[in-house]
């Protein structure tokens, strides 16, 4: 039986900053798309040693969750000129020990902004707020008579939350008025419907730093939606061909032309 190492998590971590900087920073690649096209290059061990295939399997595990849910990190590690072993080690940590806090109330969120300070000896990462834009206490849904009940017949049909909703939730939820978070069954479907309501000019263009700012919706995994969440859910459902995205599109345009 052939005895191959499985490729060690720096070495899978160095990879992706590689191609990272090759395809998405210097070929302008849509940050999902490298996601999926890296993960799928490293599917497989090339061994049929149990022990090296499951090494293997934690190993993307691990790389897996760190592009697809902390683009903060990949930011901040990723554009260092000579990422070094010991770098590595300090990104796998912040992954395994932190979660990002977004700052809400006057303030939207800017996703290139990271600053971390340290509180009994665990990191805390923080997006650094800026001024508010204009518009961004709410996600401005248009003014058109019975959008509203539409908008919730579509949610409800297509089961973008883990609840059914109603009328008035849903007026909180355009108003980023939630007191308690609205919980997504898949970030990728309720990000593309966002997106394709945008895309219709049923809500403002800002909807994803909205949104994050008030924190009115939480993933699948019941952590805060942050603005990078929305936008990578966003581009990998954009990158997908399932059928649930363009019955998504046609069901927006629904709601555009019934009155």
């Amino acid at each position: 039986m052939e005895h191959r190492k499985a490729e060690n998590i720096i070495a899978l971590v160095k990879d992706a900053q590689t191609s990272y900087l090759e395809e998405v920073e210097k070929g302008k690649k849509v940050y999902g798309r490298y996601v999926k096209d890296f993960l799928n290059s490293h599917r497989y061990s090339g061994s049929w040693d149990v022990r090296v295939m499951n090494e293997h399997r934690k190993n993307m595990g691990m790389v897996e969750d760190l592009l697809e849910t902390r683009p903060d990190l990949v930011e901040k590690y990723f554009l260092k000129e000579d990422m070094t072993e010991e770098d590595i080690n300090i990104l796998i940590h912040e992954l395994n020990t932190t979660e990002v806090t977004v700052i809400r109330a006057t303030h939207t969120v800017v996703p290139h902004e990271v600053a971390s300070t340290e509180e009994h000896g665990t990191v805390v990462a923080y997006y650094t707020p800026v001024p508010k834009q204009d518009s961004a206490s709410s996600l401005q849904l248009a003014r058109k008579d019975g959008l509203i009940g539409r908008t919730v017949e579509t949610m409800n049909a297509l089961k973008l939350f883990t609840e059914n909703v109603n009328e008035e939730k849903i007026q909180k939820l355009f108003d980023c008025v939630l007191e308690k978070p609205l919980v997504a069954r898949n970030n990728r479907v309720v990000a593309y419907f966002f997106d394709a309501l945008c895309e219709n000019g049923l809500i403002s263009k800002q909807w994803q730093e909205t949104m994050a700012a008030h924190q009115q919706v939480r993933s699948s995994t019941g952590k805060i939606m942050k603005s990078s969440d929305l936008s990578s859910a966003l581009c990998m459902a954009k990158s997908s061909d399932r059928s649930i995205y363009s019955c998504i599109r046609n069901m927006v345009k629904e709601i555009t032309k019934r009155q």
